[in-house]
């Protein structure tokens, strides 16, 4: 039933990602899922999973890890990005892979922030903000000195803003 649904979790994971990106999926130190995308690491169903690949260091570490593959690895370099996921009770680490050229492209930095200033909503240019803070699990930011709430969190907001901010 895991294969099954492996399976179907690919196919559905292949329709949000670029074309030329694999999936794999690594349980107990063996690649027990791989979806090639058009760069193709030739992973087999069963293989181990070798010492410095992104599903080691995942597995290892525990945690979200994005990074670059050396050729030398898997005898194709690569860029991917891991994330550790439970299947059948058991950890496991999903791994999506793309050449090592591609460049992600970075989404148009917001143009307005919408702020809540007592019981109304109004977008206001990022040119006129002057910072942003987080406080009491909300987010702020201050234009000519007046305060509004945003629903973005801090973070989020820092991937959207353009780069001079």
């Amino acid at each position: 039933m895991a294969n099954t649904v492996l399976e179907q979790v690919g196919f559905i994971i292949g329709d949000w990602i670029p074309k030329e990106a694999s999936i794999a999926v690594a349980a107990d130190n063996r690649y027990i899922y791989y979806k090639a995308g058009v760069h193709d690491l030739s992973i087999k169903e069963g293989q181990p999973v070798s010492s410095g690949t992104i599903a080691a260091r995942v597995a290892k570490e525990g945690s979200k890890v994005e990074m670059y593959v050396e050729e030398a690895v898997l005898g194709s370099a690569y860029y991917g990005i891991g994330y550790p996921i439970t299947i059948d009770h058991r950890d496991a680490v999903l791994v999506i892979t793309l050449p090592p050229d591609y460049v992600v492209g970075r989404k148009k930095p917001l143009a307005f922030l919408t702020g809540k200033q007592d019981d109304s909503w109004r977008p206001i240019p990022v040119e006129r903000v002057s910072h942003i803070e987080s406080s009491q699990k909300k987010t702020w930011f201050y234009a000519d000195e007046d305060p509004y709430c945003s629903s973005h969190t801090l973070k989020n907001l820092k991937e959207q803003l353009p780069d001079y901010f």
